[in-house]
């Protein structure tokens, strides 16, 4: 009687069979495994903005006002619009309370043109700021320039950010904010709204005690982590949408999260003014979430890096993360309404927000 010999391994369509089980496996996996670690990197991504409202309350706690949001820094010449006159951004004024101390203590406040002006004839900061680093300024979720790319003739590697301080509401109601300067036809800011309304602004220092519309109902600190926007174009006689990939529409792009403003004064309510200068890491909201729902705007509505007017915008699904006065951070949907979100991007307004909730 012949032993039946027993078959030791699998046969070609057995192990078909089982790669295809595990390929659909991995499959029904891989979204949820890359699902999870997005919901773990906008909670980190809310952490860090939450953060810096704790160190910019740190700072009011010393100076009884919140820091400059984009500083002006004199030149020897007194030659106040060269582009490589940059000032300081409020990021570097809050570095002692984000464990950045010794960096903020090397570097040289009083050097001509500012602490980013690092192209400028005898300023010393470049090599200390030079491929400077801090988690706390960057979204995880971001895939963008995390420094300022060689092509902006930058001499050293100067980190970029994806957040920004609010400086005001371009518009109250339906008409331009009356507390705002507005530019007239003058270079990067062309029919620009400089707001002064805001927590966050031009060579002024604002305190808790000026938002009277109440900390919980202003912002200071909104995304800008998605370097995309929409545009609309006219194919055959009809109207397009179209996605536009530009990274300088964030405030830090060409100046880096170290920049102010060249701008020599403070701003004033009216206009037009002649008010020809680069400002960063402060923005004027004239643009909904991700640039939905926006205002009708006119004269040159270009957003990028220096520009008065660069957008929330969010590499989160459905809105961004935005921090309020109180120190609480909240997810603003991308379809708020405008004049909401107006609304909370002026300290002093006079609306009153009753039955709106944020996440």
């Amino acid at each position: 009687m012949r032993a039946t010999r027993r078959r030791t391994g699998f046969t070609l369509i057995e192990l078909l069979v089982v790669i295809a089980i595990i390929s659909v496996l991995a499959s029904l996996l891989l979204p949820a495994v890359q699902n999870a670690r997005e919901a773990a990197r906008r909670t980190q991504c809310k952490n860090r903005i939450k953060q810096i409202g704790l160190a910019l309350h740190e700072y009011h706690g010393t100076y009884n006002t919140f820091p400059i949001g984009a500083a002006y820094a004199p030149t020897p010449d007194g030659n106040d619009l060269v582009p490589a006159i940059r000032g300081s951004s409020f990021f570097v004024s809050i570095l002692p309370w984000i464990d950045q101390g010794n960096a903020y203590k090397r570097l040289s406040h009083e050097a001509p043109g500012g602490i980013a002006a690092v192209a400028y004839s005898g300023n010393p900061n470049g090599v200390i700021l030079d491929d400077l680093y801090v988690a706390v300024y960057w979204c995880p979720s971001a895939s963008m320039s995390e420094y300022v790319p060689a092509a902006t003739g930058q001499p050293y590697n100067l980190m970029t950010t994806t957040y920004v301080g609010i400086s005001g509401a371009a518009f109250r109601g339906t008409n331009v904010n009356p507390d705002a300067e507005v530019v007239g036809t003058c270079g990067i800011n062309s029919q620009a709204i400089l707001g002064r309304n805001g927590l966050l602004v031009e060579n002024d220092a604002i305190g808790i005690r000026d938002i009277s519309d109440g900390t919980t109902n202003t912002i200071m600190i909104a995304e800008q982590s998605l370097a995309e926007y929409p545009t609309v174009n006219v194919s055959s006689g009809q109207p397009v949408v179209e996605i536009v990939q530009d990274e300088t529409i964030r405030s830090s792009y060409y100046g880096s999260a170290w920049a102010g403003t060249n701008h020599p004064a403070g701003l004033i309510a009216g206009g037009p003014t002649s008010s020809c200068h680069n400002v960063y890491n402060i923005t004027t909201v004239r643009f909904g979430i991700n640039l939905n729902g926006s205002a009708p705007a006119t004269g040159d509505t270009t957003v990028v890096s220096g520009g008065a007017h660069t957008p929330i915008t969010s590499v989160h699904p459905g809105g961004a993360n935005v921090l309020f006065a109180d120190g609480g951070v909240r997810f603003l949907n991308e379809n708020l309404d405008f004049g909401v979100l107006m609304a909370v991007s002026d300290r002093h307004d006079g609306t009153v927000l009753k039955s709106v909730s944020f996440e």
